[in-house]
């Protein structure tokens, strides 16, 4: 045999064993980008939805608003589908709910801290104003 010949019957192997290795690698990529994008979509959702959640049910009670984000992210990832466990679905709910209240944690120390900024010149400004004006 010689080396055309071996060249002949071993390129179309070689090349199918490459076909084969490129698909699955695709394949694989595929699903982590799915995974990503469909992780992406869920806290988003999650996001919207509690957020709406907190809007309109100022009259429901902690477990009644869980509820109904519940029922809520369910209906919008199933319009997209995309599947989430009970378990997956409570840690967004949760996850988010955290989140916001950490946000507004930052608000309100932000808005203490420029109170003070807005309330230091007023205060100095009348520290001026009691002292005698034109003794001299």
């Amino acid at each position: 045999m010689n080396y055309e010949e071996l060249i002949n019957i071993l390129l179309p192997l070689i090349l199918t064993a490459m076909g084969a290795i490129f698909t699955m690698l695709g394949t694989e990529i595929a699903i982590k980008v799915k995974k990503f994008l469909d992780s992406k979509e869920k806290r988003s959702i999650a996001e919207a939805t509690v957020k709406y959640v907190e809007q309109i049910g100022k009259a429901l009670g902690s477990d009644e608003k869980f509820a109904l984000a519940k029922k809520t992210i369910v209906e919008e990832l199933n319009n997209a589908g995309i599947k989430v466990t009970e378990l997956e679905l409570t840690v967004l709910i949760e996850a988010t709910v955290n989140g916001f209240k950490k946000e507004y944690a930052k608000e309100d120390i932000i808005t203490e801290e420029l109170q003070a900024i807005v309330e230091a010149p007023i205060m100095i400004n009348e520290a001026i104003l009691d002292e005698p004006v034109g003794t001299e």
